[in-house]
């Protein structure tokens, strides 16, 4: 079973937040940590959201939330992501980046693969992105407190290494600023 990871500065940052703090409540079944991403491995991997957009002008804050009721043995079939954008990542004045807007996605998106791999649940490999369509609703603001994202396991097709999800980020009134549908394979006789 995870346990909060209640001594980040995240953690803290999103409490502070009534409507982030909300999404961080939900019983001994919710899991509330960083995402797997913003940890650089010695590999090269996780730097972009680990490292270089992880600063106070970009994404100075991110969290993963899921539940989890199965105690580790279960599907984790949908997640959810608090995150703080800062001006660095602006397209327009207080507006995110449409680019940064599908990058975030598919990182939401894409999230949900290392927490099925640790249960073995989802075969050991590498997935890539094979499709991901973005609609941009609204322009999304920097600078506004925080976002959510939140993505979905739509189908997984084990034999074939496929995985096949949806995601939307909102604002703090729920209004959705961009969704997106995704296809993730795996690599096949790659090592990375």
């Amino acid at each position: 079973m995870y346990e909060h990871d209640t001594e980040t500065p995240d953690f803290h940052y999103f409490n502070s937040i009534p409507w982030c703090a909300q999404h961080m409540r939900g019983g001994a079944s919710l899991v509330v940590r960083p995402p797997s991403c913003r940890k650089p491995l010695p590999s090269g991997e996780n730097l972009l959201f680990g490292r270089t957009l992880n600063t106070a002008g970009a994404i100075p804050a991110m969290l993963e939330i899921f539940r989890d009721s199965s105690g580790g043995g279960g599907v984790i079939d949908e997640t959810k992501w608090l995150l703080a954008l800062g001006p660095e990542v602006n397209g327009y004045p207080a507006t995110l980046h449409g680019g940064i807007v599908a990058t975030v996605l598919d990182e939401c998106i894409g999230g949900l693969i290392p927490i099925n791999k640790e249960r073995g649940l989802i075969p050991a490999g590498n997935y890539f992105t094979a499709y991901l369509n973005t609609q941009y609703r609204r322009p999304t603001p920097t600078g506004s407190g925080a976002l959510l994202a939140r993505a979905r396991l739509v189908k997984v097709d084990v034999a074939k290494g496929k995985f096949f999800a949806e995601a939307h980020l909102e604002d703090a009134e729920g209004a959705v600023l961009a969704s997106a549908e995704a296809l993730f394979v795996r690599a096949r006789g790659t090592k990375l």
